[in-house]
């Protein structure tokens, strides 16, 4: 029972809001008749048909082609403060990258040269080790 009190009360909700939302419809064919002069109960040719279609098809392609160079405009103009800030931050970022290799580099040559002092350390106390153990066993 309540599921059923529960989805007429949506439902009627919905139709209390759709006309509040919706948009009054324009009568296009008011408009045409008034401002163009065009008489409805009069028989047109075809060739006058395919001439009006053809100019409002013409005019669709330009209002078309200028609304997207107009947005293409608006939406360069809106994020070139923003470009301009992430080429330095690009720049930033290469120039700290570089730097970060530069220490890679120099961390590694000194892992190079502290592993080689060590073998080498390594290598001569372990052979004078070897000399005093066998020059003590000698009679």
């Amino acid at each position: 029972m309540k599921s059923k009190t529960l989805i007429v009360v949506i439902l009627l909700s919905l139709l209390i809001t759709i006309p509040i939302f919706s948009q009054e419809s324009k009568n296009y064919n008011q408009i045409v008749q008034t401002e163009f002069g065009i008489d409805s109960k009069k028989n047109y040719s075809g060739a006058d048909l395919i001439e009006i279609i053809a100019i409002c098809l013409e005019e669709k392609d330009i209002a078309i082609e200028t609304a997207y160079n107009e947005g293409y405009k608006s939406g360069v103009l809106e994020y070139s403060p923003d470009v301009e800030y992430y080429k330095k931050q690009c720049e930033l970022l290469e120039l700290n990258n570089e730097t970060l290799k530069q220490q890679v580099r120099s961390v590694e040559i000194n892992n190079i040269k502290n592993d080689l002092i060590c073998f080498s350390v390594g290598s001569l106390l372990g052979g004078i080790t070897g000399c005093i153990i066998t020059l003590k066993s000698v009679p």
